[in-house]
């Protein structure tokens, strides 16, 4: 049948008829022949929903509000009742595109948090639609951070962290700051470095609310990866900054600014917190982190020195007992037959149980 006011006489029977599958070839023919008729596609919309084929159903509402946007406030309802039926990409980033034109900002930023949420898999098309919204509201704050937390689930971490830069200023969007960064941080990165940025915006929002306890976590962490630097600024920097909020963290502090210099090398720097650390509960850490840094620096002899003056606080320790033997080793100390007062020493010790000294 070619002629087609006949096709549309047909098809209405077909659909009264309840013939789905008959209607919807019909319809769809016409569309092609009429494809901006409002009728065809609501009935076919209808029909699309009856046979529960909610995607198309979607892509005939979105047609109709795109020619004819008075349609838009009546067919939000039913995408929403789409929706709820069929919790698909296509159904849902369509109310988003309807609540868009609609202006209804709440509902469209509630939608594509659900969006991303479900349909992480299909964060490239996500982030095409964010980029058609921001069209529209290109100052919406929220809708850029959703950005950035697509191009997280992308692996795009540097864009995504200078979209979170550029709004770490705005203190009504703390907590969604805090929760993206948060979010990278528990993720596999290459880059380290990606971390200290992760982490050098984390520390500042963090001292801005006064939550100095998880800044200390930011300096841990940068400590735990090795991260030499907060993005442009020295971790030591920060660790320093902390040290005069939070007197109670003294030694703590201290410890991880020791082995923040361990870490990258600054020997020079480690010699005085040294004194201070050995009085502190991270004695024993410190005074291992010591002699490695003396023996990278070849200086033997200091490190055996060092080793056997501190070592009776730890006479027990086989880690430090084995780092002194091969100190001793490397410094090639000759040794000679013991006095008889060296020998009567030596029984005291024993005695005493001090096992290293005798």
């Amino acid at each position: 049948i070619t002629d087609f006011t006949v096709l549309d006489l047909l098809a209405k029977i077909y659909f009264e008829e309840r013939n789905d599958s008959k209607s919807i070839l019909l319809y769809e023919r016409l569309l092609k022949n009429k494809p901006q008729s409002l009728h065809y596609l609501k009935t076919l919309s209808d029909l699309y929903f009856r046979i529960k084929d909610f995607e198309k159903a979607a892509q005939c509402y979105e047609k109709l509000c795109l020619f004819s946007p008075d349609y838009t406030q009546e067919i939000i309802p039913k995408c929403e009742e789409l929706v709820r039926c069929s919790d698909s990409y296509i159904t849902r980033s369509i109310l988003i595109k309807l609540y868009s034109k609609n202006c209804d900002i709440d509902k469209m930023i509630f939608e594509i948090k659900k969006l991303i949420n479900i349909h992480a898999s299909d964060s490239e098309n996500i982030e095409k639609l964010i980029n058609e919204v921001l069209v529209i509201f290109p100052e919406q704050t929220e809708l850029l951070l959703l950005k950035a937390k697509v191009f997280f689930l992308l692996k795009r971490h540097v864009e995504g962290l200078m979209i979170l830069k550029s709004h770490a200023s705005q203190k009504k969007f703390t907590r969604e700051l805090i929760q993206l960064l948060e979010y990278l941080t528990l993720q596999t990165v290459d880059d380290v470095t990606i971390y200290g940025f992760a982490y050098s915006l984390l520390f500042d929002l963090y001292f801005q609310k006064k939550v100095y306890k998880k800044c200390m976590h930011c300096i841990d962490q940068a400590i735990l990866n090795s991260i030499k630097r907060f993005e442009d600024t020295s971790v030591d920097i920060y660790i320093i900054k902390l040290l005069e909020v939070l007197p109670e963290f003294k030694n703590h502090l201290s410890f991880q600014l020791f082995q923040f210099h361990f870490n990258n090398s600054h020997d020079s720097k480690l010699a005085p917190l040294i004194p201070a650390l050995l009085k502190t509960e991270f004695a024993y850490k410190a005074l291992s982190i010591m002699s490695k840094s003396l023996v990278r620096q070849k200086k033997y002899k200091k490190a055996h020195a060092f080793l056997l003056n501190e070592i009776h606080k730890f006479p027990h320790d086989k880690h430090l007992n084995n780092v002194l033997r091969s100190v001793h080793n490397k410094c090639q100390i000759k040794t000679t037959s013991p006095s008889q007062s060296d020998y009567e020493k030596g029984l005291i010790h024993l005695n005493k149980h001090s096992f290293l000294h005798a």
